[in-house]
């Protein structure tokens, strides 16, 4: 752990209000995924599966090299 400078320390959990969003949210994050995807072919792009993503964790050990701001 020394040599690679991490921490042991607890999650935190993210708050239910920074957790909400809008439609005009989904709808700026949309417009600008179809930007950025642009030209980009389907075979270059992986579908990450939320199923195993947990909002609210938990108290959770984690192991992040010192100094790094963790939110989950």
């Amino acid at each position: 752990m020394k040599r690679h400078k991490l921490t042991k320390r607890i999650t935190d959990n993210v708050k239910p209000v920074r957790a909400e969003i809008s439609v005009n949210d989904v709808t700026k994050y949309f417009d600008k995924l179809q930007t950025t995807l642009h030209g980009i072919p389907p075979e270059n792009l992986i579908n990450y599966d939320e199923v195993g993503y947990i909002v609210l964790p938990k108290e959770w050990k984690i192991t992040p090299k010192r100094g790094v701001v963790m939110v989950m």
